[in-house]
C-alpha cells in the first residue's frame, strides 16, 4: 500500500539526515550483525547508540536524524527494543511492517505500550483514488452537492470514475500501472501475482507451505459468501463453513483436507492482517445483542473484483457485492461500527448508530428502495433511512436520505462522546 514510499518521502521531507534499514534485505543482517556483536558487549545503555554509529558514518544521534526500520516484522530482536528506540535516543525513529499479525501471533514479540503510536496504512479511498487521476476531479469530489444540487452531468462523471474504483482497487502500484496501460487485464494479472506473493508469505509466517493453498482458497471463499448473501452463518462459525464450501469447489489443486483449527488460524491471519474486515450481526436491530464476525468484507474492491470476475458472476450481482464492500470499507476508514442486521425474516444492509440516530443503510445498485429498511423504519428499529444509490442524484424526504453512492465519503455521522468526569471536580481545584 505504499508504506515505505510514504515513510521515506516524509523523512526526507522533514529531516536533515535519513537512515534506511531493511530488515529482509542485507542492510538488515548487517544492523543485526552489529546489533548482535554490542549486545554480547553488554552496555545496554549505549547498544542501539554504537550500532548505529557503526552501522552509518553519516548517523548523528539528533532530533534531526531519522532511521527507518523497514519490514521490523522479520526480526523479535529488533521489535523489541522499540521502548530502547524512544527513551534511549535523542534521534526518531519510524518503523514499518507488511504483515504485523505476526507479532500478534507469536510470544516473540511484545508490545511496549507508550512507546510508539500506531499508523495503519490502507489502500487507496476512493476520494485519494481521484487524486491519481487529477485536482480537478478531486475539488469536484468536495465541492458536489450531496443531495442533487449539481450538475447532472458532475454527478455521472464521478459515478464513472466510481465504477472504475470498484474494479480496479486502491493499491497504489494497481493504480499507476492501469493509469499508465489502461488495459485491465493489465490489472488482472497483477493481481494474480500479488495474492500469490501474499499466500507465499503468509504461509511462511503460518510455518507451514500447506497453507499456500489454504489461503488462495480462503479468498475465494469469502468472495462466495458474499455471493450467496446469507444472513451470517450457519454454524456461526467461518472455520467451520470455510471446511463446507470447500469440499464442494473444485479446485486444480485437487481436493483439501483441512481442519478447523487451520481454518480458523487463517482467519485470525486475515483479520490481524486487515487483508479482510470482519461485519458483525445485530439481531433484532439490537446493537446490544450481536454476534461478531457474521460476514467478512475485503479490504481493498480490486482483489475482490478479481475474484468475482473469475467466478464468472452476473454483472449486476458482482456490481452490488462490490458496492457493499465499498460501504463496509468507508465505515472502517471513518472507525465507525461495522453491522448488518436481522429482524423477523428481514435483512438490513448496515445498521449504524450515532449520537443522534440509529441508521438503517441500505445499498442499492439502481433506484429502487428496499423493503426491509422500510419495515424496520414502520416498526421503530430505526429512525432514519439512509439510501446509498448508485442510480441517483439524492435527496432528502423526511428522515429518509439518498445520496449517490460514490459521495458516502463525504457523509459525516455525529460522534457519540461521553464524559464521565462530569460530577468529578478534584482535577477543576
Amino acid at each position: 500500500v505504499g508504506k515505505t514510499y510514504l515513510a521515506t518521502k516524509f523523512a526526507n521531507e522533514n529531516f536533515k539526515n535519513v537512515i534506511y534499514i531493511n530488515i529482509a534485505d542485507d542492510t538488515g543482517k548487517v544492523f543485526i550483525d552489529i546489533l548482535n556483536k554490542h549486545i554480547s558487549i553488554g552496555d545496554e545503555k549505549k547498544l542501539l547508540l554504537n550500532t548505529l554509529i557503526e552501522y552509518s558514518k553519516t548517523f548523528t544521534n539528533t532530533k534531526d536524524t531519522v532511521v527507518i526500520i523497514d519490514e521490523i516484522q522479520e526480526s523479535s530482536l529488533v521489535y523489541n527494543k522499540i521502548r530502547s528506540f524512544n527513551r534511549l535516543m535523542y534521534c526518531r525513529f519510524i518503523v514499518t511492517g507488511s504483515y504485523l499479525g505476526r507479532t500478534f501471533l507469536s510470544n516473540d514479540f511484545w508490545e511496549s505500550a507508550g512507546d510508539f503510536k500506531t499508523i495503519t496504512i490502507y489502500p487507496l479511498s476512493f476520494r485519494e483514488f481521484l487524486g491519481a487521476v487529477g485536482n480537478d476531479v478531486v475539488n469536484l469530489f468536495d465541492t458536489i452537492d450531496l443531495y442533487g444540487n449539481s450538475s447532472k452531468e458532475s454527478y455521472d462523471l464521478l459515478k464513472e470514475y466510481y465504477n472504475a474504483y470498484i474494479s480496479i482497487g486502491g493499491y497504489p502500484a494497481v493504480v499507476n500501472t492501469f493509469l499508465k496501460e489502461l488495459d485491465m487485464r493489465t490489472v488482472y494479472d497483477l493481481y494474480d501475482k500479488l495474492l500469490l506473493i501474499f499466500a507465499k508469505e503468509s504461509a511462511r509466517y503460518l510455518q507451514s507451505e500447506e497453507y499456500i493453498i489454504l489461503i488462495k482458497t480462503a479468498f475465494n471463499y469469502f468472495a462466495r459468501l458474499l455471493i450467496r448473501e446469507k444472513k451470517g452463518m450457519q454454524n456461526n462459525n467461518a472455520g467451520e463453513e470455510l471446511i463446507k464450501l470447500s469440499k464442494k469447489l473444485n479446485y486444480r489443486e485437487g481436493s483439501l483436507n483441512f481442519n478447523k483449527k487451520q481454518y480458523t488460524a487463517v482467519l485470525s491471519w486475515l483479520l490481524s492482517n486487515y487483508a479482510l474486515y470482519g461485519c458483525d450481526k445485530a439481531i433484532d436491530c439490537d446493537l446490544m445483542n450481536i454476534e461478531y464476525n457474521q460476514r467478512f468484507y475485503f479490504n481493498d474492491l480490486g482483489i475482490l473484483n478479481y475474484l468475482l470476475i473469475n467466478m464468472e458472476i452476473d454483472k449486476d450481482i458482482s456490481m452490488g457485492i462490490r458496492n457493499k464492500n465499498y460501504v463496509c470499507i468507508v465505515l472502517k476508514n471513518k472507525k465507525l461500527m461495522t453491522n448488518f442486521a436481522t429482524f423477523a425474516n428481514y435483512e438490513l444492509d448496515f445498521l449504524l448508530k450515532d449520537s443522534e440516530h440509529i441508521y438503517g443503510i441500505e445499498v442499492k445498485t439502481g433506484k429502487d428502495s428496499g423493503k426491509s429498511v422500510m419495515k424496520a423504519y414502520e416498526k421503530g428499529k430505526i429512525d432514519k433511512i439512509l439510501y446509498l444509490k448508485g442510480d441517483t442524484y439524492g435527496g432528502v424526504d423526511g428522515n429518509k436520505i439518498t445520496i449517490p453512492i460514490y459521495l458516502f465519503e463525504r457523509f459525516n455521522f455525529k460522534p457519540t462522546r461521553y464524559n464521565n468526569l462530569d460530577n468529578i471536580d478534584i482535577f477543576r481545584k
